[in-house]
């Protein structure tokens, strides 16, 4: 059985984690608490220049304050180095441009799963463990409903069954925000949609900081070329 059906690609993961953007909502909606700070484990500095040097030595980026070690980013690119095609006998350049595309999107990846639950825990949401429980038990079921060819998925993807809760988790996270900001008729939801869009796009971005060599268009301090994108926000 496919492994896509409990854990798509990253770029998936990516969108779906941020679906909440495609139901729409704005700060204006009455779902939010009020705060227009980010709910965050520590300072996040005013400028792009103080938010990177702000950066603890074993982390490579931080979002609200939270951050992204460096152990963490290697696992997720060792992850997502597995689920590509091998690169193995192509030019030098196009095995160093693929490496940079694992460790572009594993970054992506996990910037976009803080930023999602920082929104959720703003706006007054919770994920319960037994929401997660509940919803990983009944994808295992689904996708892998034997023991052994679960087992063997983790094997072959080097994810970890954390790393699959951590999946659901922004799932569910979507699901209630979702509930949350969508109102309305569906010309209303389109139009607070493209507010929320850009206000969930301004606060997160001015709160990311990421090292320098490491820098996505997530981050604020991002000095790359015009065309890059950010992590996409909608399907």
């Amino acid at each position: 059985m496919s492994s896509r059906r409990l854990v798509p690609s990253l770029v998936a993961v990516l969108i779906a984690a941020s679906t909440l953007s495609a139901c729409g909502g704005d700060d204006g909606d009455g779902s939010s608490t009020g705060k227009d700070a980010a709910v965050s484990t520590g300072t996040v500095a005013s400028t792009p220049t103080a938010g990177v040097a702000a950066i603890p030595a074993d982390a490579v980026a931080t979002v609200g304050g939270e951050p992204i070690t460096r152990a963490t980013l290697d696992h997720w690119v060792a992850v997502v180095r597995r689920a590509a095609p091998a690169t193995a006998g192509q030019p030098a350049s196009s095995r160093k441009a693929a490496a940079k595309g694992f460790r572009d999107q594993a970054l992506q990846f996990l910037i976009s799963g803080i930023r999602i639950t920082r929104e959720a825990e703003r706006r007054g949401l919770t994920v319960t463990a037994a929401e997660i429980d509940k919803a990983f038990a009944a994808e295992k079921q689904r996708s892998y409903p034997k023991a052994a060819d679960f087992q063997r998925f983790l094997k072959s993807s080097g994810m970890t069954p954390a790393d699959l809760r951590r999946r659901v988790e922004l799932n569910v996270s979507s699901s209630k925000l979702q509930a949350a900001v969508a109102k309305g008729t569906q010309q209303q939801k389109g139009a607070a949609l493209d507010r929320f869009t850009r206000e969930f796009t301004r606060r997160w971005r001015a709160q990311t900081f990421c090292r320098a060599d490491l820098a996505v268009a997530d981050c604020a301090n991002f000095r790359g070329t015009a065309g890059a994108q950010a992590t996409p926000s909608s399907p």
